[in-house]
């Protein structure tokens, strides 16, 4: 009978010591914090220089103000001007440009909007010009692509597509759907 006793008071006194320690716990009482999207550091007039593991440069973006948000790690971009170098031919960079951009947590994309356009150099000595509403450019396969309209323009000819990838290391241009243009040459 003893021996009852002694193990019912010992259940009692576990089963109490877990429920203090369940409800009288400091991170039971602690006050939660409010995750906001604040940011914690931010940069006016910065320039970000990629380089590749030869040293040479890959691409470097220019942006009126850069904002970091620790709530996800993304990064917000005012008017930013990118410069893509090929390997293929550095002296024929690629330019683009927003109105702005965000970079996830990770950095591997960046998510342009606003009045985008991309230049590059053609052959023919002209300019050809894309413009589109957003473009993604994926920083680690040198792709942009856009899933939106885009005109596309290299001196008087004109090209209208809906949807578009950009392979900046090949120099090569894919149109995805609804393509119509006027070719003058």
């Amino acid at each position: 009978m003893r021996l009852w006793l002694t193990l019912v008071l010992l259940a009692v006194l576990a089963g109490g010591t877990y429920w203090l320690l369940r409800h009288i716990s400091p991170s039971a009482q602690a006050p939660t914090q409010a995750v906001t999207h604040a940011p914690d550091y931010w940069f006016k007039g910065a320039t970000i220089t990629q380089m590749n593991t030869a040293g040479k440069l890959e691409y470097r973006l220019l942006a009126d103000t850069v904002t970091h948000h620790p709530d996800d790690g993304s990064v917000d971009l005012t008017a930013p001007r990118f410069t893509w170098y090929t390997p293929a031919d550095p002296a024929a960079p690629w330019h683009v440009t927003a109105r702005h951009g965000t970079i996830p947590a990770g950095g591997n994309i960046v998510h342009l909007r606003g009045d985008v356009v991309v230049t590059h150099p053609a052959r023919n000595g002209e300019m050809l010009k894309v413009f589109a509403p957003t473009l993604d450019l994926y920083t680690k396969k040198r792709e942009a692509r856009t899933a939106d309209p885009v005109r596309i323009v290299q001196g008087p000819s004109h090209v209208h597509a809906v949807g578009m990838v950009i392979d900046m290391q090949q120099n090569h241009m894919e149109l995805e759907h609804a393509v119509r243009g006027t070719y003058a040459h």
